[in-house]
């Protein structure tokens, strides 16, 4: 007995030494003293005015503040140029990285492996490790809140919707979005227009662009990182709902609202504890209320609608931002008539982030 006494007041003393991986800085220590190298990995230009200039400006609101010099990759492709950016990042000192694109999950996952000294941030991934976290926006939030705008806005009753690719991030966004449009608008359409690229000018315009002369869509919305669905809609007469970033001074003649993203305040707050020694490894979902995910006050361009809007959109924010509602509680039903989520069910996280493969009712897809 008294030898594991001993033993237990030697393991306390260890603990408070920090020698056995408890890293804790001192709370006396300037964390800020000494710069710190930050990798970033972008799919495409960080003055995209879309999803990697949204990642970049938050960098830069923090890196003063912070000390950081951050190095930023642009359009990195995926696969083994993506893990030989790492390491080329990693070579100039970076200790913490952020892969800002779903499509390096399996790069990260071989560079958290290869690098156990190395932090990693992935954006849209949904695995996360002992120096790894997974993080995104709950922008399929945004996305009813901005189908709202287009269901009370449109006169035709058809919305086109520009998407990169059929899977369930991108399907959790679209049957957010036409539940949004349906909820003031019950006839509302939304087709869907692939392009098999986030960022094919060509394909994202020539899409939009069919949306609007062969469909009637009247308002054209988009989840891509090109603009050219809101260039389309501009040069063809019709309205738009931007993605990522606040586009309405670009596109005054046609633009409704945007839905934008500011990861400032997340990024400033889980480097700042990778610098105190506190990180660990998570996944983190982050909601309207964090302010990582919005939407723009509507223009002009709304309509006789942009009153019924509003009020619709300020109702289920506040309801969303108190978590006394979600988008997918039930009864939902999807497009083949089926009931997916039960009356008093709601679908959950795990659900939501990694099988919901399906489309609610009033979506219809090209293929």
């Amino acid at each position: 007995m008294k030898k594991l006494a001993i033993i237990f007041t030697v393991l306390i003393a260890a603990i408070f030494a920090g020698i056995i991986g408890i890293r804790v800085q001192s709370p006396d220590r300037d964390i800020t003293e000494k710069e710190t190298k930050v990798g970033v990995l972008l799919n495409g230009k960080k003055t995209d005015a879309s999803w990697n200039q949204a990642h970049a400006d938050a960098f830069e609101k923090i890196e003063d503040e912070l000390n950081l010099d951050v190095i930023l990759a642009e359009r990195v492709p995926y696969g083994d140029e993506a893990v030989q950016t790492m390491e080329d990042l990693i070579g100039e000192g970076c200790k913490i990285i952020f892969a800002e694109s779903v499509g390096y999950a399996n790069a990260v996952a071989a560079e958290e492996k290869a690098h156990p000294e190395i932090i990693f941030y992935h954006c849209s991934g949904t695995r996360f490790g002992d120096n790894c976290t997974a993080f995104f926006a709950r922008n399929y939030e945004s996305r009813y809140l901005a189908g709202i705008a287009a269901g009370a806005s449109t006169e035709t009753g058809k919305i086109g919707y520009v998407a990169a690719y059929g899977y369930t991030e991108v399907i959790r966004g679209i049957d957010a979005f036409t539940l949004g449009a349906r909820s003031v608008n019950p006839d509302a359409e939304v087709i869907v227009e692939y392009t098999k690229s986030w960022d094919d000018y060509q394909a994202a315009y020539e899409a939009a662009k069919k949306l609007i002369r062969q469909d009637g869509c009247d308002i054209i919305a988009h989840h891509t990182d090109t603009l050219a669905p809101l260039q389309a809609a501009d040069d063809l007469g019709t309205r738009s709902i931007g993605n990522n970033y606040d586009n309405r001074g670009r596109y005054q003649n046609s633009n409704i609202c945007c839905i934008t993203m500011d990861w400032s305040s997340y990024y400033y707050d889980e480097i700042k504890s990778c610098l105190e020694g506190r990180f660990y490894g998570k996944n983190d979902w982050l909601g309207l209320s964090t302010g990582s995910c919005g939407l723009t006050e509507l223009t002009d361009k709304a309509g006789e609608g942009k009153a019924k809007a509003e009020a619709a959109i300020s109702e289920a924010e506040k309801k969303m931002e108190a978590g006394t509602w979600d988008v997918f509680f039930g009864p939902v039903t999807d497009n083949e008539s089926t009931v997916r989520i039960l009356a008093g069910e709601a679908a959950s996280d795990d659900y939501l982030l990694n099988d919901m493969n399906w489309y609610v009712q009033g979506v219809t897809v090209h293929e």
